[in-house]
């Protein structure tokens, strides 16, 4: 047992950004042959560092197993995992699940806690314009939030868009895109 759960910490930390994208997918698929309860909580554990796509890959593997559909709905519940992250056709699988446990538990956690009134919500942050922006700070929300997925002045990794075609827009235009992107 000590060598299986060896292998799974190994497993998992092949999960990194740095590691090639098609090692971390085998890497991942040999978790899920492994079928051990403390794969979900492992996997969970890295999200925030995870590219898209492989977040894609890891909610995949998660709703393989009934106990790992619970394990994600308790990271919704703790805030760790935002149900947006989720996206509606695994939202699906989750709230017509055959177990009646996690239907419930997918249908008080995965509701929608979007504010219809989206000009309300931009009023609410309209202030925070006025407060002067900290390089510093700023610099090291992207490193930990965005960079796995951006690049931005040569630094991130190129999954997503790269940032430095918005570093000239305007403080509200880039409130408005992030709070109402429709």
């Amino acid at each position: 047992f000590r060598r299986v759960l060896f292998r799974s910490e190994t497993l998992l930390r092949l999960l990194s950004p740095q590691t090639p994208f098609e090692l971390q997918a085998a890497a991942l698929t040999r978790l899920q042959k492994l079928d051990l309860a403390e794969t979900a909580e492992g996997l969970l554990m890295g999200w925030r560092g995870y590219s898209p796509t492989l977040r894609g890959r890891i909610l995949d593997t998660l709703l393989s197993r009934p106990g790992w559909q619970k394990t994600l709905l308790n990271a919704v519940a703790a805030g760790s995992v935002a149900p947006a992250e989720i996206d509606v056709a695994r939202r699906e699988r989750l709230i017509r699940s055959p177990s009646r446990e996690i239907r419930e538990l997918a249908a008080q956690r995965l509701q929608s806690k979007v504010d219809p009134d989206r000009a309300a919500v931009l009023s609410r942050y309209e202030k925070s314009l006025e407060s002067p922006g900290s390089p510093d700070r700023g610099g090291e929300i992207f490193t930990k939030s965005c960079a796995p997925c951006h690049l931005l002045e040569g630094r991130g990794q190129a999954v997503g868009p790269d940032l430095s075609i918005v570093a000239a827009k305007s403080a509200r235009y880039l409130l408005q895109e992030i709070l109402d992107p429709n």
